[in-house]
């Protein structure tokens, strides 16, 4: 539990576009805190937490409360199911975001702007806005800069970055940045040239740049460098190179080969085909691919099996099979036959031998990944709600959420569309009533209780059957947490699908007048119904049925009722009902405590007859009770009893 002590002394909203990491940076600079590490552990975060999920209700803590936590999982630079980073809008790999080297624009930082989060991306290390080549060194130190340092403008060793030396941005390099640029989202302030290869986005772009750059001078090593994470002006040099064969696509294409070969031979060439296959096996370069191929069959000598190894048809396959596929989608092969029977895929499967092969629509592998990309998973889902996961699934299995893809045994998790997330918020929030009594319960704490299901609660508020109060003083969208019921609601009350609500004994007795041992003696005798464990017999939990409730005082009457309805006692209700041969449902119980119960219909001709009440001590049909002197008048003189006066 967090105390007054774990919380910062001076708290802060995300800016618009800020990342978590970058926030708890700007944090650590609010609270004078030497570095965000102290953040980390004021707020229980893991090292990894701007890489990795992780719990972050103890940073909502640790900020009173002013920032919700499923608001802070949003900020995070997270794989999605899609094994995708946002950045700026776009979906990037995790390979081209650089997370452990932070890189800061000098003037940007004197003119009072904070760095881009599009400059976690490792190839973007230039400053298109002012020109420069970003710095990830202290010109003091000589130390990388990383995202624990006391603030955005300040390095570990005190040194001001504001100050650093600056450095244009290399000439070749600057307008393949500011397509790169243009394709990530931009901030608007430059047009990308055109002539590009025909990449829709920026990740492709991005890997495209990445190898044209490296393989134009990479000889046995290409490997290595095609995988390393160098600085910025190495990475700045291999764009340059790449810039010299994308850009004015296609005219770079012939002399990027030409430098390839004047360089490593018909050897190196034919490594480069090779590592093609590898590095760029993908639909989207298909226009590259082809136009490397258009290029290598004007060339009287060129090398054959590199030839076969760019074949643009195995490049871009209009079939998949099953492991493909689910590399792409990032599930196993055991899914996509799951996937492919529940019609979230198309293609088709046939015997051979004793396996089974699969032969999926690239197409459809396409859409399915797009519609993947923007879902949320299990634990995104739960914490946008504010919800436990347990809880999340109780929502899906009542049919309260959809999901993107289904279940299955081995490990991968469904995914939940934000559209269908949010749209639950909403549709409480449509019913709900801003005024709030006391004694309510927080939605996001009904599955806490233990006494019911979130789904039950969440079905009667939707069918009109629960109301539901908007707590004051919060402002968390698209949570569960701004919405509560009443206590007795969650306490007393259980919903069912067909809009009906069951009772427990203590508030079916109240609605019925009786005292809690009669219903379930009601219950044996038929006059309400209840669910019962089968192995002990014993009433369930909430069990009681709010309509035959309801209907109980029309089909029945009860001796008390009965003998106030006929101005007599309930002894003498009973002697004239077996006198008259009118047996009752329930027999009266004395010393258990039980009254004797009629059907409505069997005492509808009912009438007690005059001078049938004997020493009933009750009053004549009409006539009203007086009292003398301490003495009841209710009948003759020689009925009248003493009382004993009391104060």
């Amino acid at each position: 539990m967090k105390t007054v002590r774990d919380r910062l002394v001076a708290r802060a909203v995300p800016a618009p576009g800020q990342t978590l990491h970058a926030f708890v940076l700007r944090l650590a600079e609010a609270n004078a805190h030497p570095g965000s590490a102290w953040i980390r552990r004021i707020a229980g975060l893991p090292p990894t937490f701007a890489s990795r999920p992780c719990d972050l209700t103890g940073l909502e803590a640790a900020l009173g409360g002013a920032v919700p936590a499923a608001e802070l999982a949003a900020l995070a630079s997270w794989p999605g199911l899609d094994g995708r980073i946002g950045v700026e809008g776009a979906r990037v790999s995790p390979s081209l975001v650089d997370l452990a080297r932070a890189r800061i624009c000098p003037t940007c930082l004197a003119e009072g702007h904070r760095p881009r989060p599009a400059w976690d991306c490792r190839l973007l290390v230039a400053c298109t806005r002012h020109g420069l080549r970003l710095v990830d060194r202290c010109p003091d130190c000589a130390r990388s800069l990383s995202w624990d340092r006391p603030s955005a403008g300040r390095c570990r060793c005190r040194a001001d970055l504001a100050t650093a030396p600056v450095v244009p941005a290399a000439a070749g390099a600057l307008p393949l940045l500011v397509a790169l640029e243009g394709l990530l989202g931009g901030d608007g302030l430059s047009e990308g040239p055109q002539g590009l290869p025909p990449v829709p986005t920026f990740d492709a772009a991005a890997r495209l740049a990445w190898f044209a750059g490296t393989a134009s001078d990479a000889g046995g090593d290409w490997r290595s460098r095609f995988i390393s994470r160098p600085d910025a002006a190495e990475t700045e040099a291999v764009l340059e190179r790449a810039a010299a064969a994308l850009l004015e696509w296609p005219a770079g294409v012939a002399p990027w080969l030409d430098g390839i070969q004047a360089r490593h031979g018909e050897e190196g060439l034919r490594r480069t085909m090779l590592r093609m296959r590898a590095a760029l096996d993908d639909v989207v370069f298909r226009g590259f691919v082809d136009e490397v191929r258009r290029q290598l069959s004007k060339w009287p000598g060129r090398p054959a099996k590199g030839w076969a190894a760019v074949r643009g048809e195995e490049l871009a396959p209009t079939w998949l099979d099953a492991t493909a596929t689910a590399t792409r989608l990032g599930t196993t092969a055991a899914k996509v036959a799951t996937m492919l029977e529940a019609g979230h895929l198309v293609g088709r499967s046939r015997r051979v031998g004793g396996r089974r092969e699969f032969r999926i629509c690239a197409g459809s592998v396409a859409r399915t990944g797009d519609r993947l990309a923007v879902t949320l998973a299990p634990d995104a889902a739960a914490a946008r709600l504010g919800i436990s996961r347990h809880a999340l699934e109780d929502l899906r299995r009542a049919g309260l959420l959809a999901i993107v893809r289904p279940p299955c045994g081995n490990g991968i998790s469904c995914a939940y569309s934000p559209d269908e997330v949010d749209g639950l918020v909403a549709r409480i929030e449509a019913v709900a009533t801003p005024r709030c009594p006391s004694g309510v319960i927080s939605l996001s704490r009904v599955n806490l209780s233990k006494h019911r299901k979130l789904s039950e609660i969440i079905r009667g508020i939707l069918q009109g059957a629960c109301p539901v109060y908007r707590l004051p003083g919060l402002d968390c969208r698209s949570s569960l947490a701004c919405f509560g019921v009443a206590l007795d609601t969650v306490w007393g009350t259980r919903f069912h699908e067909d809009g009906s609500r069951s009772l427990d004994v203590r508030r079916a007795a109240e609605a019925l007048g009786v005292a809690t041992r009669m219903v379930p003696v009601l219950v044996r005798a038929g006059c309400l119904l209840a669910a019962c464990d089968e192995s002990n017999g014993r009433l369930s939990r909430n069990g009681v049925d709010e309509r035959s409730v309801q209907s109980f005082r029309r089909d029945y009457v009860m001796a008390g009722a009965l003998a106030r309805r006929h101005a007599t006692n309930t002894r003498t209700v009973g002697r004239l009902l077996r006198e008259a041969g009118i047996a009752p449902v329930v027999r009266s119980n004395v010393t258990l405590g039980i009254s004797a119960v009629w059907r409505t219909t069997d005492v509808a001709g009912f009438r007690i007859r005059d001078g049938s009440r004997r020493n009933t001590g009750a009053p004549a049909s009409g006539e009203r009770r007086k009292t003398d002197r301490g003495y009841p008048v209710s009948g003759p003189a020689s009925w009248r009893v003493p009382c004993r006066r009391t104060g």
